[in-house]
């Protein structure tokens, strides 16, 4: 939540994200369950974004501990990105 709050960016992804998400659900469904299915969704979507940093964060540093990435070097990621 400190990244929504900082970020500007971020931030007006988030309400983008929402606001595109209620936009995207049929007119047929009430604004009340609109709005409530949008929700759900974007909050899927930050879950499955936030799941996959970790994951990418863990392979990271298992990559680290197996000597395949190191933190100084020819083999730094420092130096890949």
């Amino acid at each position: 939540m400190y990244l929504f709050g900082q970020s500007y960016v971020s931030s007006s992804g988030a309400m983008s994200l929402l606001v595109a998400t209620v936009c995207f659900v049929p007119s047929k469904v009430s604004r009340k369950k609109r709005v409530i299915i949008g929700i759900l969704h974007v909050f899927a979507h930050l879950a499955a974004a936030l799941i996959l940093t970790i994951l990418l964060e863990l392979g990271v540093e298992t990559c680290i501990r197996h000597n395949l990435l190191d933190t100084s070097g020819y083999h730094t990621i420092y130096e890949w990105y």
